[in-house]
């Protein structure tokens, strides 16, 4: 896609860190928008957008509610949330959804809807306050997640918020090699990925075509 003529409805996305931001917003031809209090862009039609939320669950929740503000959502905008993550033994550069989110400090999980069957792997993320090395439970570990949907489903149904992560680190490479072009470089590899996700899930020739699969 690489652009929002297909999108049937509007797109937000969440994301963390500029070097995760970095290719999106390229990809999309994202403009600035705004820099306070969280960085805002959005294309030309003012069908994609991004905020910058900065690390951590609070932040995400913050983020993810002043977008909502600024694009004007209504219930039948579709929420993203794109970010790195770790995990014990999955490759780096392994694109993931969430089909559950765990809250590390409140031990509270919320279940993802998917409306259609999703092409990639399924996970539970668990959200966690800070980087973590060991990667215990066969969890996805990520720091955004828990406040992203805590906030999310104020503004649309379940079935119109999914969570994308990208590993970025495993027992095998920690989270202190992990760098910014790196970042940048993952995300950027699994844009096509991600892209495709879209389009299966909220895009009108894909639905169409599973209508008629089905």
């Amino acid at each position: 896609m690489g652009d929002s003529s297909e999108l049937t409805r509007p797109l937000n996305l969440v994301v963390a860190l500029p070097s995760e931001a970095r290719p999106i917003i390229d990809y999309f031809r994202l403009m600035h928008r705004a820099f306070d209090p969280f960085g805002l862009y959005a294309d030309v039609d003012e069908k994609v957008w991004l905020t910058l939320s900065g690390v951590g669950k609070t932040e995400s929740e913050a983020a993810t509610g002043y977008l909502a503000d600024m694009s004007n959502s209504a219930g039948d905008a579709v929420w993203l949330n794109i970010g790195i993550a770790g995990h014990n033994d999955l490759s780096v550069g392994t694109c993931v959804m969430a089909h559950t989110v765990v809250d590390a400090i409140t031990g509270l999980a919320k279940d993802l809807l998917f409306p259609v069957q999703p092409p990639i792997k399924t996970v539970t993320v668990k959200t966690v306050e800070k980087a973590i090395e060991d990667y215990p439970d066969g969890y996805v570990y990520d720091m955004e997640a828990a406040g992203f949907i805590s906030s999310a489903l104020n503004h649309s149904p379940a079935e119109q918020i999914q969570i994308i992560k990208v590993i970025s680190d495993n027992r095998l490479n920690p989270t202190s090699a992990i760098s910014r072009n790196f970042v940048s470089r993952i995300i950027a590899e699994a844009l096509p990925q991600i892209d495709h996700l879209i389009q299966v899930f909220f895009c009108n020739r894909e639905e169409k075509n599973l209508a008629t699969s089905g």
